[in-house]
């Protein structure tokens, strides 16, 4: 071995490299390589192992010595780091046959950045000058051989590149005229089998399709022309049993509209006669109590002067100053309760005139009524045979522009202020009310003249 066991144990920093070393010497030994070929220059093994062993030692030297200990450590993390690589690059070449050289490149490249990483430390230090000469040497001698190696790993690079370059393509040469040959012969041999089973297939598909199209020409012929006969048939029956039914539907709807209008016309014929009926009756109940009203009044009237104003009874009689005694005997003892009597005719007259004013008011709401059905009576009545001339279309449409005419809120409403019939009930009140006033101006009269006599 390069490095004894002693010596490992010596080495605190570079124990991988020295390792690696080791390992690489071993290989050497075993192949029998004695020199190294750098480019133009030729170098024993021996010379060129035992500088690198120096170099890791004097490295090694010099972490331990003279570089601080904080420095120190990052450059152990970027050693073991650098070590790792160089391990993975030997671990690939040495399949290919290169390990020294896959050493060899990444041990250099080590002692590069590790000389650059200590080189102000080494040369600033004034303790031990033998060292920096040293680090110098040992550093320009590897930068020469690290070109060396450089040049050589290109044109060996190259080289090798060129042969296998050569090899692959002879080999891709031969196998594609293998390839070829054989496929050629695959290929024919395919076409033939394939073109065997294609022609039994076509054979075979174009029978199937004859027999195919034979079996469904009979069963269109024989099943499925009946089957579209029968079909055929059975549409134009349903076809004219729903015409029918369409048509026998359409007749029942225009029957019930009909029905439905007459109904509402004759509804509103009925009421129309009905609320006639109640509007002459509360008529005539008002005029008949206005008439029982000014007949009353007349009598009572009458019996007033003929009992307490007239003295025509006197004028029988040959004793006039007792007739004139006895009519203030009984103008006087009549004081007592002429007042009363009053008031109850008063009230009476009261009475008599709202009866009057509620069956008048019946009677204006029967006349309303009245117009108002009688109004769309007419309407219902004429709607049928001024439209029946016309499209289906715009009868429809007529009938769509009557439906809140008919139905709405003011449906039917007679504006009375403008029609030339008119409103006896109102007029009755008008007359009711001022019988009531010439009655209580008539009592007011009798009473004054009753009291003219009096004095």
């Amino acid at each position: 071995m390069l490095f004894k066991k002693e010596e490992l144990d010596k080495i605190k920093y570079m124990n991988g490299l020295a390792n690696h070393l080791n390992e690489v010497y071993r290989r050497v030994e075993k192949e029998g390589i004695n020199n190294f070929i750098f480019y133009d220059d030729i170098i024993n093994s021996s010379v060129v192992f035992d500088e690198i062993k120096n170099g890791i030692i004097y490295i090694d030297d010099l972490l331990v010595n003279f570089i601080p200990v904080e420095k120190v450590d990052l450059l152990v993390n970027e050693i073991n780091i650098i070590d790792k690589n160089i391990y993975e690059m030997m671990m690939y070449d040495q399949i290919q046959g290169n390990l020294f050289q896959s050493f060899f490149s990444g041990l250099v490249s080590c002692f590069n950045y590790l000389f650059k990483k200590i080189t102000g430390e080494v040369l600033n230090t004034r303790s031990r000058t033998d060292y920096s000469g040293d680090f110098l040497n040992l550093m320009e001698k590897l930068n020469q051989l690290d070109s060396k190696r450089k040049r050589i790993e290109q044109n060996n690079s190259l080289k090798d590149r060129v042969v296998v370059l050569e090899e692959k393509i002879n080999n891709f040469i031969n196998q594609n005229t293998q390839n070829m040959e054989i496929f050629d012969k695959k290929i024919e041999e395919f076409l033939l089998s394939r073109k065997l089973a294609y022609d039994d297939s076509i054979s075979s598909i174009i029978a199937k399709f004859k027999n195919g199209i034979f079996e469904f020409q009979n069963e269109y012929e024989n099943d499925l022309k009946v089957k579209v006969d029968n079909l055929k048939a059975n549409y134009e029956n349903n076809k004219n049993e729903l015409d029918t039914l369409l048509g026998a539907f359409e007749k029942h709807k225009s029957l019930l509209s009909k029905k439905t209008e007459n109904e509402i016309s004759k509804h509103y014929s009925t009421k129309a006669k009905w609320e006639k009926i109640t509007y002459w009756v509360a008529t005539f109940i008002s005029i008949l109590i206005i008439l029982v009203s000014i007949g009353l009044a007349w009598c009572g009237l009458d019996s007033y002067y003929q009992n307490y104003v007239s003295v025509s009874q006197c004028t029988e009689l040959r004793d006039y100053k007792d007739c004139i005694e006895k009519l203030e005997l009984i103008r006087n003892a009549s004081k007592d309760y002429a007042f009363y009597y009053l008031i109850m005719r008063l009230i009476f007259s009261i009475l008599l005139f709202l009866t009057v004013i509620y069956t008048s008011r019946i009677a204006i709401r029967a006349y309303s009524h009245w117009r108002h059905s009688e109004n769309m009576h007419l309407k219902l009545a004429s709607l049928r045979p001024f439209i029946n001339s016309l499209k289906p279309d715009e009868q429809s449409q007529i009938h769509k522009d009557l439906v809140p005419d008919y139905f709405g809120k003011d449906a039917g409403i007679v504006d009375g202020q403008n029609e030339k019939f008119k409103d006896l009930p109102a007029n009755v009140s008008a007359v009711a009310m001022k019988a009531i006033e010439q009655i209580g101006g008539g009592s007011s009269e009798g009473k004054d003249a009753k009291k003219g006599e009096s004095n």
